[in-house]
């Protein structure tokens, strides 16, 4: 009967972990930022200019879709620019690989704000 119910116990807890298997996966973690763009990076150079309408104007001149950690101050490189686009100027979580100073995207989500 122990056993059955340590058996119950490993069941459960592996069916509840399931959603985070992404994360799991060697080499790949968490990290969370704003999508940015290459040429303004950590600071918006079009001041007064919405985060997003930013971004997208500095893409569509050639820029490339970025991932700022503010608290860190560090800016990655995307592998996917199409999932990045839907989320330009937002707060995003992104699981995958960094590779140097750029991140091989596996998953991108949204943060949701809090309103003020």
């Amino acid at each position: 009967m122990r056993n059955f119910v340590l058996f119950l116990c490993v069941a459960f807890l592996s069916a509840t972990a399931t959603p985070t298997l992404l994360d799991a996966t060697p080499g790949r973690r968490a990290f969370i930022g704003s999508i940015s763009d290459s040429a303004c990076g950590l600071h918006h150079l079009m001041s007064g200019t919405p985060a997003r309408q930013c971004t997208l104007r500095c893409v569509q001149m050639g820029a490339k879709f970025v991932l700022v950690d503010e608290v860190r101050q560090r800016v990655y490189a995307l592998s996917d620019q199409i999932k990045a686009k839907a989320y330009a100027g937002q707060k995003v979580r992104v699981i995958g690989t960094l590779k140097g100073s750029g991140i091989e995207v596996a998953a991108m989500t949204l943060i949701k704000q809090k309103p003020h």
